[in-house]
């Protein structure tokens, strides 16, 4: 099952809109019957108690619903309904929603990975989960922007399959965000949470495969092929390329980088002589081709509405000094955003005719939404939690054998995904992405069971 995770957590459309937010989506299903069914396999009994849900895990929970339900007490006293806010009870089952979900993807996780093979296998599922995801959706939607010949099959797929902005119908007026957009989303509802997730799921294990000189693909071989990972690479920016956001080239910048630091010194050649003629290319289209000056302008030279994305994280911060230790409440920081946005920040056309009239301004920042709803008590264990793996795994790292294996190099390629994914995640979350989509939270709890995983059974590599 360590296979489909991933190619799974790509269809992000909520279907199943009677039951709570979370709930909405075929992949919560899927990992909820695929645990029952394993768990109750007389040898997987013991394994919720004796593995997973360790008392430590539930105290922790414990702690982080009360503060929740006193910090959403608190805010909605303060709020007084002046701006649409949940109520207490829908606000604290909404966390109860977000917890579930967030425990049964470790828990699937957890039980269909206990191998180094059953970990490759949800490597190489990646990687196909990427080859279908391109030819049938993403190189039909980079066509269907600069011709309507595809339009019937991305239309197809977006009212099936693409997940969207309920306050937002003008992103798919057209019949599908990218033919009423021209611009590339995959099944996401934006084409900057497609960059996030291509960012955090598509980049990590291919930087990682070339950095640590090893084929995911070929266990036996004798000669290391890296070919493919640097087409998966390059297919990736592309793709980013015609998203058209800022994000996405945030995301090549960043990937360019990483990608340079992990080559040896003969990629390192290729890759600047590469990037050298890459920019000139571009300078030279920049100013000779207007839809290219037009594109690069709008979304990184002189990109527009920035001061509400800054305004909003301002806002978010404020909120955070101000409410240091419980936060404000998971969902409750719609009332503190505007009490704390800079008024020099508002006077914009999308702030005055959009944000204000609806008196809704929805988190622009993960870092900043992360800190403001739930303080200290909550993101001081979490960040712990994170930098107690990160040492765990890059003191895995030194552990250096005489002959290296195809399991040590496999181990240690992990721990560079994982450097990988978070470095991604640090840079991403100053914007707005979703944190809690699948694909993002499978991938993160893959590598925290891998971390846990090599750490038990460190003595067979």
């Amino acid at each position: 099952m360590a296979s489909f995770w991933i190619g799974l957590s790509l269809f992000s459309k909520n279907y199943f809109n009677g039951v709570p937010i979370f709930f909405h989506r075929v992949t919560f299903w899927v990992m909820l019957c695929y645990c029952i069914v394993t768990v109750l396999r007389k040898q997987k009994r013991n394994l919720l108690t004796g593995q997973i849900y360790r008392r430590p895990v539930i105290i922790t929970m414990m702690v982080a619903m009360i503060a929740q339900v006193v910090a959403m007490t608190l805010s909605f006293l303060i709020a007084n309904n002046t701006v649409p806010m949940p109520g207490v009870l829908s606000g604290t089952v909404h966390f109860i929603e977000l917890v579930t979900s967030i425990m049964l993807t470790y828990t699937a996780i957890a039980i269909s990975i206990d191998s180094i093979a059953d970990m490759r296998r949800f490597i190489l599922g990646v990687f196909w989960s990427l080859l279908g995801f391109e030819i049938l959706v993403l190189i039909p939607q980079i066509i269907a922007t600069s011709t309507r010949a595809l339009d019937p099959w991305v239309n197809f797929l977006g009212r099936w399959f693409e997940d969207r902005e309920a306050v937002r119908p003008d992103f798919y007026w057209n019949g599908s965000y990218v033919s009423s957009l021209l611009r590339v989303n995959g099944f996401q509802g934006e084409a900057s949470f497609l960059a996030a997730q291509l960012a955090l799921v598509f980049i990590p294990f291919s930087i990682a495969a070339i950095r640590n000189r090893i084929d995911y693909f070929h266990v036996d071989s004798s000669k290391t092929k890296l070919l493919k990972y640097w087409l998966a690479i390059f297919s990736v920016l592309v793709i980013l390329f015609f998203a058209k956001t800022t994000t996405g080239f945030l995301v090549i910048g960043t990937t360019l980088i990483l990608l340079f630091l992990a080559a040896n010194k003969r990629e390192k050649v290729a890759l600047a002589i590469t990037a050298v003629i890459g920019l000139v290319l571009v300078g030279v289209a920049y100013s000779r081709i207007a839809s290219i000056h037009t594109l690069l302008n709008e979304y990184l030279f002189n990109k527009g509405n920035t001061s509400n994305r800054l305004g909003n994280s301002i806002g978010l911060l404020m909120t955070f000094l101000h409410h240091p230790i419980l936060g404000v409440g998971e969902g409750f920081t719609n009332y503190f955003t505007f009490e704390y946005v800079p008024s020099w920040t508002r006077n914009n056309i999308e702030y005055i005719q959009h944000i204000l009239p609806e008196k809704s301004f929805a988190p622009q920042s993960v870092w900043g939404a992360m800190f403001a709803e739930n303080g200290l008590i909550i993101m001081i264990p979490l960040l712990w939690f994170i930098w107690d793996k990160i040492a765990t795994s890059w003191q895995m790292r030194r552990v250096k054998h005489e002959d290296s294996t195809w399991n040590e190099r496999f181990k240690h390629s992990l721990m560079t995904a994982f450097y990988v994914y978070l470095l991604m995640f640090l840079i991403l979350g100053c914007f707005s992405f979703q944190i809690t989509d699948f694909s993002t939270l499978l991938m993160f709890f893959f590598f925290i069971h891998a971390i846990n995983w090599f750490s038990d059974h460190e003595k067979i590599l």
